[in-house]
Formats: structure tokens, sequence, C-alpha cells
């Protein structure tokens, strides 16, 4: 190919916002010094693991040094265990979790207001936080965003309209759900089933040929 060196300064445009991609183009030479300067990575594993065994150990030993290290190896890339809640947000509801406990009165039903609007704030903003720190991994680790959406969104979208018998659309939760309620019960009960069972029982019956005596004499000679 005679034109591979233009090829890798062409910048291919996606459908995302520009700020994304003037991030991802930002953060692009960065990305590439880090790869460089970690060769080996995702060896550390393997390292940790010879370096926290000895020949001579217990092969149970072995096993609970490993099964302690895959834990630990784990959690550190783990999206799930990252709480959303800050450490303000956590002493907000431990604060107002006291003064419920203690017995109500005016004041105590005022503070617990506020602070429960300095809550709700403060999970806003961690959420904010949340998000904008999740998008900016993996634009660095991967130059996209799809797997940040796919982290940020991992719930499954309720099944939005539903026709009912006489064509005309649903949207309302409890009709959908009585629609699919009835349609698996009609899928799964057969109302003609001891119909269907004596029709199939006479039908083999009359298939069936008697037995005529001759091949029963014939038979009868045959295991002499």
């Amino acid at each position: 190919m005679k034109n591979k060196k233009k090829l890798k300064e062409v910048n291919i445009t996606e459908d995302y916002s520009k700020e994304v991609l003037a991030k991802r183009k930002a953060l692009q030479p960065q990305l590439m010094e880090e790869r460089k300067k970690d060769p080996n990575n995702g060896n550390e594993l393997t390292t940790s693991f010879k370096d926290s065994i000895e020949k001579d150990t217990p092969t149970q030993s072995k096993y609970e040094k490993f099964i302690n290290i895959l834990q630990i190896a784990t959690k550190k890339d783990n999206p799930k265990s990252n709480k959303i809640c800050s450490e303000e947000t956590k002493q907000l509801l431990q604060k107002r979790k006291e003064l419920i406990q203690i017995k109500e009165n005016k004041i105590n039903r005022c503070e617990i207001a506020e602070i429960s609007k300095k809550i709700n704030e403060s999970i806003r903003k961690d959420k904010k936080q949340k998000r904008q720190n999740t998008l900016k991994k993996h634009i660095e680790k991967t130059g996209g965003i799809k797997k940040a959406t796919k982290e940020l969104n991992p719930k499954k979208d309720w099944l939005l309209k539903v026709k009912t018998k006489d064509g005309n659309c649903t949207y309302k939760r409890q009709e959908i759900l009585k629609i699919a309620t009835d349609y698996y019960q009609n899928l799964y009960q057969s109302k003609n089933l001891k119909k269907e069972i004596a029709e199939r029982n006479i039908t083999d019956i009359e298939q069936i040929p008697k037995i005529l005596k001759e091949e029963t004499i014939r038979a009868i000679h045959t295991q002499k």
C-alpha cells in the first residue's frame, strides 16, 4: 500500500458529540505514551503470584494465596465496586440517621428536612462526578464511550408498549402485564388436551390390524 503512512494520520469521525471527539483527540497522545511505557501490561497478576509462593509451600497454601490475589485483582478494576456516594454524602446520611433516632420534635423535623435537601444535592453532584470519571476512564483506555455507556446504564429498558387484541397499543404497565400473563396462560394451557388424546388413541387402534389365527399357528410352528 503506497498510502499506508497517510492512513495513520486519518481521523475517522464517528457518531459522537463534538465534545467527546475533541476529548478523545486530546487524550490520544497520552494514551499512546502510557502504552509505550508499560509494554508488559497485564502480567502483574502472574508476577505477583510467582513472588508470593515458594517451591516447598503446601498445595493448600498456594491455592489460598492464589484465590486471595485473584480477589484483590478483581476488586481493583471492578466498576461495580466503585461507590457513587462521596464521604460528604455519607456523613450527611449518618447525621440524618442520628437525628431520626432521637425523639422527634419540631426542631429535629426542620433539621432533618434541611439535611435531606443537602443529601439530594450531594447525591446529584456525586452522580455527575461518577459519570464524568467513567467517561474519562473509558476514553483514556479505549478511545470510545460504548463501554462507558453500558457501565452507566446496566439496566434493561421496560417494554414501552404492547398491542391489544383489538389492534390498539397500550402504554400502561398494568395492562401490559395482564396481556403478557394472558398470552402465556393460553400458550401453556391446552383446552382440548383430553379430546386430542382420545382421538389419537382411536387412530392408533384403528391402524393396528387384528392378529389372524393362521398367523398364530405359523408363529408356533416356527418356534419348534
